[in-house]
């Protein structure tokens, strides 16, 4: 049993996506703040230099906006908690789309970071699946929008399909150029999660139709599952936007809520990892059994495709 009242009291820190910025303000959190635990970290290369101070200091890593696969080792980190499939999960999903669909000159475009490299792996692992090799690599700079130089890479190699692995603003501007290439005109485009799909669609404009994008969660718009419609009201009662990133953050919430919730009255941090770890429930639609291998809850990855502006439900795979 838990006890009815406790609040949480959550501290936002603004690390701008910049690694030295992380390191500072989670040691501030740690040192000034004493924080139970970190929670909803967005990013890879920023996650990454999180988790070292999360780990001497043992506090909980919960629920990192990011399917970074150093995230799921559970020797190396066993305080991490995840609740979103891995960019494995994701890119291994979109890998096998496109072989499907006889497209297998798949190329690669990347932030030149620990987050680009992670979706690369993550497509040459899938790739290898099916004996096939990274037809290309192209890349650009975090925190830029130059991808003249990394689109012209992969456009001179006349890939079938290509798998884009970025930030909405440098994406978007690829999409576009893509698109106007005669080289990759015809190509298939991909995105995973973490780009930011309602930005995505409105930065990439009318060259943004017939663009995949692989999510973690049920659509927050077209689902029709008792989860969805609850955050679809507290939305409205906020007067915000829905989107894949606050539903996010809203799973996050609930699924740390019901861990907390299931470690009791006398809450420690080891009780509530175990809480976390346990977790075997349906949220309302949303199923989550955590996978202490994989060190995650949800094992669905729901590709969606661009369709008159909007990302409409395509294909749910099962990952596990």
């Amino acid at each position: 049993m838990y006890t009815p009242g406790r609040s949480v009291s959550l501290i936002l820190k603004d690390d701008g996506y910049e690694p030295k910025q992380t390191i500072k303000f989670t040691n501030e959190l740690k040192d000034k703040e004493s924080v139970f635990a970190l929670f909803s970290f967005v990013g890879t290369p920023t996650s990454k230099q999180a988790v070292p101070i999360a780990r001497e200091a043992k506090i909980p890593f919960i629920s990192p906006f990011t399917g970074a696969e150093f995230l799921r080792n559970s020797r190396v980190n066993p305080h991490v908690v995840n609740l979103r499939a891995s960019y494995y999960d994701e890119t291994r999903a979109l890998v096998d789309l496109f072989v499907s669909q006889n497209k297998k000159k798949i190329s690669v475009f990347k932030q030149y970071d620990s987050y680009g490299a992670a979706g690369e792996k993550g497509v040459s692992k899938a790739l290898k699946n099916h004996k096939l090799k990274i037809h290309s690599i192209g890349k650009y700079k975090r925190n830029t929008v130059d991808v003249a130089e990394g689109v012209s890479e992969i456009a001179k190699t006349k890939p079938d399909a290509i798998i884009m692995i970025g930030a909405y603003k440098p994406c978007a501007k690829a999409i576009k150029a893509f698109r106007n290439n005669p080289d990759t005109k015809n190509a298939d485009l991909a995105n995973i999660s973490f780009v930011g799909t309602e930005s995505l669609i409105s930065e990439s404009g009318l060259e943004g139709e017939g663009v995949y994008i692989s999510q973690v969660l049920p659509s927050p718009k077209f689902g029709e599952s008792a989860i969805v419609k609850k955050y679809q009201k507290a939305v409205k009662n906020l007067g915000a936007d829905l989107s894949y990133t606050s539903f996010e953050g809203y799973l996050n919430a609930a699924a740390m809520a019901e861990a907390l919730k299931n470690a009791g009255p006398k809450l420690d941090r080891q009780k509530f990892l175990k809480a976390y770890e346990s977790l075997n429930i349906d949220l309302g639609g949303l199923f989550l059994k955590f996978d202490q291998k994989k060190r995650q809850a949800i094992t669905k990855v729901f590709i969606t495709k661009v369709e008159k502006g909007e990302a409409m439900p395509f294909k749910e795979v099962e990952v596990n």
